[in-house]
């Protein structure tokens, strides 16, 4: 992304998933992804605890059922970069900036949701192959807004060493370049200073693109996208 202020693309919550997200029509994420409680964690009486022997000899009355919070931050999400605090990834993975130029930032006045977007006045990679390593179904999901449109100017790409393929702002539209077996999808027009939820998945070799929740085209993929990295 380039741009020193918000008046060019900005993003939250970008998440890369080595499993499908998404099916069909869906109501884009309404908060931050959050990591999930862990195993053993109930609802006890209404309160969220661990399950332990104070809970066994608390006495009798306790209504205990198992807690599971939609968290989004889970054991299938390989890359995270949800801008809250720093702009660091929050997955498992916690994979380190290999490279950087420039002045990255986040910003609390244009949050989606969590604390904060972030823009970036220069580039930004994250580098880890084994989680930006597709074989077969995946979901790449974020959310972007823009002030203006036609002088907004930005990428997110992954690369394999040899060639980068992903998504590029430009001119009120979005590119979408992940290689296809038949093709590539057609640009779609993005809406000025409203935030859009983009999401593109793989499931059993059905390639689809969605906007805000809506499914807009679908490809056939059925090759190994062995990317290295990702970059903004």
């Amino acid at each position: 992304f380039t741009g020193s202020t918000y008046n060019y693309y900005a993003i939250d919550e970008l998440r890369v998933s080595d499993v499908v997200r998404y099916i069909k029509d869906f109501t884009p994420p309404t908060v931050a992804y959050t990591k999930g409680l862990p195993l053993g964690t109930f609802l006890i009486n209404n309160t969220v605890e661990a399950f332990n022997q104070h809970n066994i000899f608390a006495g009798e009355g306790l209504e205990i059922v198992p807690f599971v919070p939609e968290g989004g931050n889970d054991e299938h999400t390989t890359f995270l970069l949800d801008c809250d605090n720093e702009i660091v990834d929050s997955s498992q993975n916690a994979i380190a900036i290999t490279t950087a130029t420039g002045t990255p930032t986040y910003e609390a006045s244009v949050n989606n949701f969590g604390e904060a977007m972030c823009y970036k006045n220069g580039s930004l990679g994250f580098g880890n192959a084994k989680a930006f390593n597709f074989e077969g179904d995946f979901t790449i999901d974020f959310w972007a807004k823009a002030s203006s449109l036609e002088d907004c100017n930005g990428d997110i790409y992954f690369s394999d060493g040899s060639g980068t393929y992903g998504f590029a702002f430009g001119g009120g539209m979005l590119d979408i370049s992940i290689p296809a077996d038949d093709g590539t999808f057609v640009p779609v027009e993005v809406e000025a200073d409203t935030y859009n939820h983009y999401a593109i998945e793989r499931y059993n070799n059905n390639m689809t693109f969605f906007l805000n929740g809506t499914p807009q085209e679908t490809l056939v993929s059925t090759s190994v996208l062995a990317y290295t990295s990702i970059n903004f």
